[in-house]
């Protein structure tokens, strides 16, 4: 699915776009294809839209690859854990910062008793 998004179909909102999981029903007739886009949201949003147009285009494309007989309809959806990693991340830095400001804070109250004595 990513060769075929990132060398075939060779949109430039596609430029970003990492395909994260994929699942495939048991009838293999439904594929749930979830992707990240770096970037804005406005951003990933567009290159959902895009996806969604070129869906006719991919599953052909896959039709040629796989071989299989039934090709499955195939679902676009964001992956919402990029995301979320990305605001844990930013939420750790931010205690990180904190607990910083609160030992340079401490620190320097203990110099200027260690001074005055």
């Amino acid at each position: 699915m990513s060769d075929i998004l990132l060398r075939e179909a060779r949109d430039p909102r596609f430029g970003f776009l990492t395909v994260t999981e994929v699942k495939i029903s048991a009838d293999l007739r439904d594929a749930t294809i979830f992707v990240s886009v770096l970037g804005e949201h406005e951003q990933a949003e567009d290159a959902l839209r895009a996806l969604k147009g070129a869906t006719g285009y991919i599953r052909c494309e896959l039709a040629k690859r796989a071989g299989l007989r039934v090709v499955p309809v195939l679902n676009f959806r964001l992956d919402p854990s990029a995301e979320h990693s990305a605001r844990v991340l930013e939420l750790l830095e931010k205690i990180r910062r904190e607990e910083q400001t609160k030992s340079a804070t401490s620190g320097s109250g203990s110099e200027s008793a260690e001074t005055a004595e």
